[in-house]
């Protein structure tokens, strides 16, 4: 009986097949969709989403125009969340670290005759 008026049925495969393939078809579309909406959030910078959705550059000074500088964020529960200071010595170690890293490799390949 089931062969006869299920899935597998000759008479309903073909029909089963198209709502089954433009099913997968819709949730193709439906995943690239939210990807793409994903990528485009992720890849903004929290200045770049402030001027998209207020209109105004946070680090731009109103009264001189020029541009500022993102010292430190301090939150109340959570302390300092963001140091400028810690972000340049950061900046520096990394420096640092790729030039030992090219010295190292100079050194590896110099000869002493």
């Amino acid at each position: 009986m089931i062969r006869h008026s299920g899935l597998y049925a000759r008479n309903k495969v073909g029909k089963v097949r198209k709502i089954l393939t433009s099913l997968f078809e819709n949730v193709k579309e439906l995943t690239r969709e939210f990807e793409q909406m994903t990528k485009r959030v992720a890849s903004l910078k929290w200045r770049e989403r402030i001027k998209k959705s207020f209109g105004k550059d946070p680090l731009i000074c109103s009264k001189c125009g020029d541009e500022m500088v993102l010292y430190k964020i301090w939150h109340p529960k959570h302390g300092v969340i963001y140091s400028y200071l810690d972000h340049l010595l950061e900046d520096e170690l990394i420096k640092d670290e790729k030039e030992q890293e090219k010295t190292s490799a100079i050194r590896q390949l110099s000869f002493s005759f």
